[in-house]
Protein backbone atom coordinates (compact mmCIF):
# COMPACT_ATOMS: atom_id res chain seq x y z
CA UNK A 1 0.00 0.00 0.00
CA UNK A 2 1.40 3.34 -1.06
CA UNK A 3 0.71 5.89 1.14
CA UNK A 4 1.44 9.12 -0.25
CA UNK A 5 1.37 10.87 -3.86
CA UNK A 6 5.40 11.20 -3.94
CA UNK A 7 5.29 7.68 -3.08
CA UNK A 8 3.19 6.69 -6.23
CA UNK A 9 5.10 8.57 -8.18
CA UNK A 10 8.24 6.78 -6.45
CA UNK A 11 6.56 3.26 -7.67
CA UNK A 12 6.03 4.30 -10.80
CA UNK A 13 9.13 5.08 -12.11
CA UNK A 14 10.62 2.24 -10.55
CA UNK A 15 8.14 0.23 -12.38
CA UNK A 16 8.47 2.06 -15.55
CA UNK A 17 12.37 1.34 -15.35
CA UNK A 18 11.86 -2.26 -14.44
CA UNK A 19 13.69 -1.74 -11.01
CA UNK A 20 13.01 -4.71 -8.53
CA UNK A 21 11.65 -2.88 -5.25
CA UNK A 22 9.84 -3.95 -2.23
CA UNK A 23 7.93 -2.31 1.06
CA UNK A 24 11.03 -3.07 3.88
CA UNK A 25 10.25 -4.41 7.15
CA UNK A 26 10.77 -1.70 9.91
CA UNK A 27 13.67 -1.13 11.03
CA UNK A 28 14.59 -0.90 15.02
CA UNK A 29 16.37 2.14 16.61
CA UNK A 30 16.64 3.53 19.93
CA UNK A 31 16.07 7.38 20.61
CA UNK A 32 16.11 8.42 24.27
CA UNK A 33 16.54 4.89 25.53
CA UNK A 34 13.14 3.92 23.81
CA UNK A 35 12.83 1.11 21.09
CA UNK A 36 11.09 3.12 18.57
CA UNK A 37 10.57 1.62 14.31
CA UNK A 38 11.44 3.59 10.98
CA UNK A 39 9.47 2.22 7.60
CA UNK A 40 11.37 3.47 4.52
CA UNK A 41 9.37 3.59 2.09
CA UNK A 42 11.13 1.30 -0.23
CA UNK A 43 14.11 -1.33 -0.42
CA UNK A 44 15.74 -2.21 -3.84
CA UNK A 45 17.09 -5.08 -3.24
CA UNK A 46 19.20 -5.44 -6.69
CA UNK A 47 20.87 -2.52 -5.29
CA UNK A 48 20.90 -2.49 -0.98
CA UNK A 49 19.10 1.26 -1.31
CA UNK A 50 16.55 2.15 0.79
CA UNK A 51 14.04 5.46 -0.64
CA UNK A 52 11.95 7.47 1.69
CA UNK A 53 10.69 10.48 -0.33
CA UNK A 54 9.66 13.17 2.31
CA UNK A 55 8.33 16.71 2.39
CA UNK A 56 10.18 19.46 4.04
CA UNK A 57 8.03 19.29 7.13
CA UNK A 58 8.56 15.87 7.82
CA UNK A 59 12.51 16.17 6.98
CA UNK A 60 12.26 18.63 10.06
CA UNK A 61 10.29 16.17 12.06
CA UNK A 62 12.66 13.25 11.08
CA UNK A 63 16.12 14.61 11.71
CA UNK A 64 16.89 12.94 14.68
CA UNK A 65 15.82 9.51 12.76
CA UNK A 66 17.46 10.14 9.52
CA UNK A 67 21.10 11.40 11.08
CA UNK A 68 21.10 8.18 12.66
CA UNK A 69 19.92 5.88 9.98
CA UNK A 70 22.51 7.47 7.37
CA UNK A 71 25.36 5.77 9.12
CA UNK A 72 23.70 2.35 9.10
CA UNK A 73 21.95 1.33 5.93
CA UNK A 74 22.59 2.91 2.28
CA UNK A 75 19.65 5.64 2.13
CA UNK A 76 18.43 8.30 -0.13
CA UNK A 77 15.48 10.58 1.27
CA UNK A 78 14.11 13.85 0.88
CA UNK A 79 12.83 16.10 -2.18
CA UNK A 80 10.57 13.64 -4.28
CA UNK A 81 12.77 15.15 -7.54
CA UNK A 82 16.23 13.99 -5.37
CA UNK A 83 14.98 10.87 -5.29
CA UNK A 84 13.68 10.20 -8.84
CA UNK A 85 17.15 12.08 -10.11
CA UNK A 86 18.76 8.22 -7.90
CA UNK A 87 16.35 6.27 -9.41
CA UNK A 88 17.03 7.86 -13.19
CA UNK A 89 21.03 7.29 -12.55
CA UNK A 90 20.53 4.10 -11.40
CA UNK A 91 22.81 2.69 -14.37
CA UNK A 92 25.81 4.36 -12.59
CA UNK A 93 25.55 1.80 -9.38
CA UNK A 94 26.56 -1.09 -9.10
CA UNK A 95 24.18 -3.74 -8.07
CA UNK A 96 24.70 -6.04 -5.19
CA UNK A 97 27.06 -9.04 -6.21
CA UNK A 98 28.54 -6.73 -8.89
CA UNK A 99 30.94 -4.66 -6.05
CA UNK A 100 34.81 -5.39 -6.68
CA UNK A 101 35.35 -4.42 -3.59
CA UNK A 102 32.63 -4.66 -1.45
CA UNK A 103 32.99 -2.82 1.89
CA UNK A 104 33.39 -4.67 5.05
CA UNK A 105 30.38 -4.87 7.47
Amino acid sequence: MLESSWEVKVAEKLDQLKIKWIRPKPLKWVDNNKTRYYFPDFYLPDYNLYLDPKNPYCMDKDIKKMKYFEDKINIVYGDIYKVLEIINNLNNFPRVGELVNPPDC
